[in-house]
C-alpha cells in the first residue's frame, strides 16, 4: 500500500486510546508517517462475528470524513460501501413528498453507510501497516499526559504522544480537565430511538434509496437512511416527555398512525408494531461537549473526545475524522509532532465550537424550518445566487459539509456576511416595489400626497424590521 513506511523509519511511538472510526483513521495516517501505534479499544475487535454495531446503525459520510480517508487509500472502498444522497426527501403529513438538494452539482452528495462496516474496514487498512498494532478488551483506569495508558488487568501501554479518541466519556479527557482546561457538557431535552425498515420482498428498497428522507412535524421528527441490503434505517426524534407516551406496542403505533401514517404501509403494521413496547431500546440521550483546549503536555484529543455533537449537521464523525487530517497539516507544516500537537490543541476548538453550535441549528431547520415557504424561497435563491455568482455567494450546508477547505467557523463569519447582504438586498428590493405601488396609486388619485408618504415610509420600515429580525 502506497504510504507505508518500512520500520527502519519509525520516529516517535504513539498511543492511541480507542479503537472507532477516528482513532483507526488516526493509526493509520500516523503510521504512514514512519511512527509506530499501539491502539488500545475497551470493546472486542468489531470485525468478529456477532460485533455490536454501536450506539447508531448508519452514518452520513460527506467530504470532510472523505478528505481522510482519501489519505489512507479507502476513499473507493467506501463509495462501494454506502448509498449516495444528493437531496432530502421531505414527507408531509398527507402523504405528500417532495426534494431539497444538498448543493448544486453531481458530487455535493452525503453517504449512507454501516457503522459497524465502516469501523471494520477502518481498523483492517490501519492493520495492514506493519507498524500498527491493535489491542482490544483494554479497559482504562488511569491516564498519565505524558504519554502512558494503564489498565484494569493488563500491563501499563508507554509512548512518547498519546492520543485520546476513546469517544464522549473519554478517560483521556477527564485526566486533562483536572488542570487549566475548559469543559461544558449539554444534553438536549429530546432523544432518538432507531426503528428498522425491512427490505421488500423482492429485495428492493421501499422508499427512493437516494434520499435522506425526512418526516418534519415542528417540536420532532423522523428520518430514514437507505442501506446497501435495500433496508432503511430510520430514527426518531422526540422530546423525552413523548417518549414516555409510547411505551406499549398500542401507543407507539397509535402516534405513528398519527403522526407519520404514510409510513405505516412502508414499514409494514406488524414489522413497526413489534418495535415499540416492552424488550424494545426506549429513548437513548444525545450529548453535545465542548472544550479547550485540546491537547494538555504530550496528550492530545480528537473526535467525539474533544468535541462530541448532536447529530444533525451529519457532521460528529466528518469533524472526527477532520481532526486527524487539521492534525496531520500542522505536522508538516513544523515536522514535529508534539509541537504540532501543542498548536492544534489552541486553534482547533474554535472549529470544534462552531460545528457543535451548527449541529443545534440544524435540528430545528431538519424538523419544522423545512416546511416553511420562507425557508425553502431563501434555500433556492441562495442556490441560485451560488451559481450566478460563484465567487460571492455559496449556501451554508455546502460550505460546511462540501468544502474541507473551509474552516467551520469560517463558514458561519462568511455566512452572516453574506446573508445580510441577501437580505438588504431583498428589504430594498420590496421597499422600491411597495414604494412604486404606492405612487402608482397616488397618481390614480386612490391616495392623497399625505397618505402616500405616512404609508410608505411606515410600510417600508414594517417591512425591513421584518426581514432583518
Amino acid at each position: 500500500m502506497s504510504g507505508i513506511f518500512e520500520l527502519t523509519e519509525l520516529k516517535d511511538r504513539i498511543i492511541i486510546a480507542g479503537g472507532g472510526l477516528v482513532g483507526g483513521v488516526a493509526a493509520a495516517m500516523l503510521a504512514d508517517k514512519g511512527h509506530q501505534i499501539d491502539l488500545y479499544e475497551l470493546r472486542d475487535d468489531p470485525r468478529n462475528e456477532n460485533a455490536a454495531a454501536g450506539r447508531s446503525i448508519n452514518l452520513s459520510l460527506s467530504h470532510r470524513g472523505m478528505r481522510s480517508l482519501r489519505q489512507i487509500g479507502m476513499e473507493e472502498e467506501c463509495l462501494a460501501n454506502g448509498v449516495k444522497m444528493p437531496a432530502r426527501m421531505i414527507h408531509k403529513v398527507s402523504g405528500e413528498t417532495y426534494e431539497v438538494p444538498y448543493g448544486r452539482t453531481k458530487e455535493h452528495f452525503i453517504l449512507s453507510i454501516s457503522r459497524l462496516r465502516l469501523n471494520q474496514m477502518i481498523l483492517t487498512a490501519a492493520e495492514k501497516r506493519e507498524n500498527v498494532n491493535l489491542h482490544f478488551n483494554h479497559r482504562i483506569t488511569d491516564v498519565d499526559l505524558s504519554g502512558t495508558l494503564k489498565f484494569s488487568d493488563k500491563p501499563d501501554a508507554s509512548g512518547d504522544v498519546l492520543i485520546g479518541a476513546d469517544g464522549a466519556y473519554s478517560k483521556v479527557r477527564s485526566k486533562m480537565a483536572r488542570g487549566v482546561f475548559d469543559f461544558s457538557q449539554t444534553y438536549i431535552p429530546h432523544g432518538y430511538k432507531e426503528l428498522v425498515m425491512d427490505k421488500a420482498e423482492n429485495g428492493d428498497w421501499r422508499l427512493p434509496k437516494n434520499y435522506l428522507h425526512i418526516w418534519p412535524r415542528g417540536q420532532f421528527m423522523m428520518i430514514a437512511l437507505p442501506n446497501l441490503d435495500g433496508s432503511f434505517t430510520c430514527t426518531l426524534f422526540l422530546p423525552f416527555e413523548m417518549f414516555k407516551t409510547i411505551e406499549t406496542q398500542e401507543s407507539g403505533i397509535a402516534f405513528m398512525e398519527e403522526h407519520f401514517p404514510d409510513s405505516i404501509s412502508i414499514f409494514g403494521r406488524d414489522n413497526l408494531m413489534k418495535q415499540f413496547g416492552p424488550g424494545t431500546t426506549p429513548g437513548l440521550p444525545m450529548i453535545s461537549v465542548k472544550t479547550s483546549p485540546h491537547s494538555v503536555d504530550n496528550t492530545v484529543i480528537v473526535g467525539d473526545a474533544a468535541h462530541a455533537i448532536v447529530p444533525f449537521y451529519g457532521q460528529g464523525m466528518n469533524a472526527g475524522m477532520e481532526d486527524i487530517a487539521v492534525l496531520m497539516d500542522t505536522y508538516a507544516k513544523h515536522n514535529d509532532l508534539k509541537s504540532a500537537i501543542k498548536e492544534y490543541g489552541v486553534f482547533r476548538p474554535k472549529d470544534a465550537h462552531a460545528i457543535a453550535d451548527l449541529a443545534m441549528y440544524n435540528y430545528i431547520e431538519m424538523r419544522d424550518l423545512v416546511t416553511s415557504n420562507w425557508f425553502l424561497f431563501r434555500r433556492s435563491l441562495d442556490r441560485l445566487l451560488a451559481t450566478v455568482l460563484p465567487g460571492s455567494v455559496i449556501p451554508l450546508y455546502e460550505m460546511v459539509v462540501f468544502r474541507p477547505q473551509m474552516g467551520y467557523s469560517n463558514a458561519i463569519e462568511r455566512n452572516k456576511k453574506q446573508s445580510t447582504m441577501i437580505d438588504w438586498t431583498l428589504a430594498a428590493a420590496a421597499t422600491a416595489s411597495l414604494a412604486f405601488a404606492l405612487k402608482k396609486l397616488t397618481r390614480e388619485g386612490t391616495l392623497s400626497s399625505l397618505q402616500f408618504d405616512k404609508l410608505s415610509i411606515g410600510s417600508a420600515q414594517d417591512f425591513v424590521s421584518s426581514l432583518l429580525k
